[in-house]
């Protein structure tokens, strides 16, 4: 197995499971329904549709990032897209998406050499490597606060 095959397995395993630490996001909001998933705890919280769909947005800058081209920080309204109006259908999509979304990034990034994994990503200060073992840590991070909100979901229901 070479080293992108490696750091993409992590990727696909914080994903879609089965993941070392825990639940993986898929395995985490597999349960989850579309009133769930907006639930805030507070005004200044995201749901976890939101966290859902800012994992997606992100790995389309990465993604943009590993074709060479210097992608910046998401705004704000593409970084924490509005949920306001949530359905089952959207939510479903929202979860097919992240999905598709990953595994066409992972197949892409499972073909770098270990050269190219040690070069710079364009606009940024460290390497295709590094960015690799970051979106894992970054799916790991979210899903964690989505087993947070769920726990207090299940407190108050």
């Amino acid at each position: 197995m070479t080293l992108a095959e490696a750091f993409t397995d992590q990727i696909e395993k914080s994903i879609i499971g089965p993941a070392w630490y825990g639940l993986s996001l898929m395995e985490a909001i597999g349960d989850v329904n579309a009133e769930q998933a907006l639930f805030l705890l507070d005004e200044d919280s995201h749901s976890i549709w939101q966290q859902v769909w800012h994992l997606n947005n992100w790995i389309g800058v990465f993604h943009n990032r590993l074709k060479g081209k210097e992608t910046p920080w998401l705004r704000e309204n593409e970084d924490w897209p509005s949920t306001e109006d949530l359905n089952e259908l959207e939510w479903k999509k929202t979860q097919t998406t992240v999905i598709e979304s990953h595994k066409s990034f992972v197949e892409a990034a499972r073909k770098l050499s270990d050269s190219q994994l040690n070069e710079q990503v364009p606009g940024k200060d460290y390497s295709f490597g590094f960015m690799l073992q970051g979106i894992t840590q970054h799916v790991a991070y979210h899903t964690g606060q989505i087993v947070l909100v769920k726990k207090h979901l299940t407190r108050i229901a």
